[in-house]
């Protein structure tokens, strides 16, 4: 039996020859949007209609600290902005961005037209979104479901012209500088918390936050390549790494999870969920050391959901104007069957994106994919 074991966690826990990072990210993206779908439910959607009921009240009070998943997607954009860049140094920042607006703008577009042919979404609110300015600091609000893939978007743009101009040996000190100001400006104006409002008239406080956690995820990205070079890709499974690695993931896993959804007792300063997120990331993007997490996470029928991620977080909030139309109309539902409520509103999120995704996101990526191939034939004809 134990030889068995042995086989199959050999088997999975060895470095994959054909993918370029840990497939159990993906998994990972898909487990936190559905967490941070549930997190927007409970703090600004379903609780008008539970009469203040007090099982609704005490779970949004346990996930209060849930809004800082952002930080983890932010953190894997930035490790993916340096691995494109490393694998293709001399790609022109234009390319770069028309790739950023066919991957971001249209399931946005799509969510956009929706809520003001159907739900009566302000004109002016939906030309900032459409112009990737809502909490870039040129606009009047920061509020919002999607309030970050403005700052997302203008800031990887910046990012990336950043790195393509800078030697790399300076990239290190430039992305730690930019990660620590992005930071403390915020720990700071937020007393240790991550905020997305204009503090002193002009600092968009969303900008320094998504500016530095792209850089954090650069900086990631530049420790396990050189790790990876390093390390010994061939080496014999060892049931002693394997466990080590397994505890790290596992305590880390708990961590947060317990933080942010089940009412940890709380640090005041929130960096210590970004450092959790950043080792937890570190873990799982290794190519030749995986623990259980990685393996339950990697698995080829969970990581291919990772792909749904983008849709079901901007399509979060069209799902939540129809169930405030129909099932969270129902008082009776909803008030005598809360978990049950919460999760059939949750699935239904989740399958709004996953129709997105089908109709809008993979179409527009499989079509720029054949666009850049088209364009890359006519160069080398």
């Amino acid at each position: 039996m134990l030889n068995k074991v042995e086989k199959w966690v050999g088997k999975y826990a060895q470095p994959s020859e054909t993918s370029g990072y840990n497939r159990s990210v993906d998994g990972l993206r898909f487990l936190l949007s559905v967490a941070i779908v549930y997190y927007h439910i409970l703090h600004s959607n379903i609780i008008s209609y539970t009469g203040e009921q007090q099982l609704y009240v005490h779970l949004q009070e346990l996930s209060n600290e849930a809004y800082l998943i952002v930080e983890c997607f932010l953190i894997l954009g930035g490790y993916f902005l340096y691995h494109s860049y490393r694998k293709n140094p001399k790609r022109p920042w234009g390319e770069f961005a028309v790739g950023r607006v066919a991957r971001l703008w249209p399931v946005l577009l799509c969510c956009t037209v929706v809520t003001v042919l159907f739900f009566g979404e302000n004109i002016y609110l939906a030309v900032i979104d459409l112009c990737f300015l809502r909490c870039t600091g040129l606009s009047l609000t920061n509020v919002g479901i999607i309030w970050y893939i403005g700052p997302f978007f203008w800031c990887s743009l910046l990012l990336y012209a950043l790195i393509t101009q800078m030697r790399p040996e300076r990239h290190g000190l430039m992305l730690s500088v930019i990660t620590y100001i992005g930071y403390a400006v915020n720990i700071n104006c937020f007393n240790g918390g991550l905020g997305r409002s204009v503090e002193y008239g002009f600092v968009s406080t969303a900008m320094l936050r998504v500016m530095a956690g792209l850089c954090l995820g650069c900086l990631l990205e530049m420790l396990l390549y050189r790790g990876g070079r390093v390390n010994n890709k061939n080496k014999p499974f060892s049931w002693r790494n394997w466990t080590l690695q397994s505890i790290v993931e596992i305590g880390l896993s708990l961590f947060l999870i317990g933080y942010l959804l089940l009412g940890l007792p709380k640090s005041q300063n929130r960096l210590v969920i970004v450092l959790a997120f950043f080792l937890l990331c570190g873990c799982l993007l290794q190519k030749d050391r995986k623990g259980i997490v990685s393996i339950l996470l990697g698995n080829p029928a969970f990581s291919r959901l990772g792909r749904y991620a983008y849709s079901i977080y901007v399509m979060q909030q069209i799902s939540f104007y129809i169930l405030q139309r129909t099932l969270w109309q129902q008082s009776e539902f909803v008030y005598s069957h809360a978990y049950r409520c919460i999760a059939v509103s949750v699935l239904f999120s989740v399958l709004m994106g996953v129709l997105t995704y089908h109709l809008v996101e993979w179409p527009t990526v499989r079509w720029y994919q054949a666009y850049r191939k088209k364009k890359q034939l006519e160069k080398t004809a």
